[in-house]
């Protein structure tokens, strides 16, 4: 069961009166949180409590954290209801997103190698150098409340870094 289908599932929302249909996950991946659930969670999980007797990477039950704070903020977001404005735009970065797969010489796709290795013929693809933005502002004030930004860049961190192109949106989008 995803995350999805637990936040679907009955008594998560129910108290709110959101049609279940109506709900939503929009996620990203991170390299360097903590695995949510699927076999490879689940392996890791099972070596390291075979190995050391604990998992010192889940100190506490990670999903249901994740739960609780999905919910809360459901709840947080349903007090919180206004009227807003919506708006929708794309815009055009091809400065800083790259394809991270070269095609070698000798046929070969490998990743992470460079555009100056010497055995590189080219990228083994194209970039999508589209940002899609969808804004919501306050029918009020007309002030920005929430944006959805979409631009395919794998980043480095995470959005606390202010010069990575998410914690500029972060920082300044709103």
């Amino acid at each position: 069961m995803g995350l999805a289908d637990v936040i679907r599932s009955p008594g998560m929302l129910g108290h709110i009166f959101i049609d279940l249909a109506n709900v939503s996950i929009a996620v990203t991946h991170s390299h360097t949180g903590p695995l949510y659930w699927g076999a490879l969670r689940d392996q890791f999980h099972k070596t390291t409590i075979a190995g050391e007797g604990s998992d010192p990477h889940e100190k506490f039950d990670y999903p249901a954290f994740l739960t609780k704070q999905l919910v809360a903020a459901v709840d947080q977001a349903k007090q919180n209801l206004e009227t807003v404005s919506l708006s929708a735009g794309t815009g055009i970065e091809d400065r800083i997103a790259f394809n991270r797969r070269f095609l070698m010489k000798n046929g070969l796709a490998k990743t992470w190698i460079g555009l100056k290795h010497p055995d590189v013929v080219r990228a083994a693809g194209p970039i999508d150098p589209e940002v899609g933005l969808i804004r919501f502002d306050s029918a009020d004030d007309g002030k920005p409340r929430a944006s959805i930004t979409c631009y395919a860049l794998h980043l480095r961190l995470n959005m606390r870094r202010k010069h990575e192109y998410a914690g500029v949106v972060r920082n300044q989008g709103s």
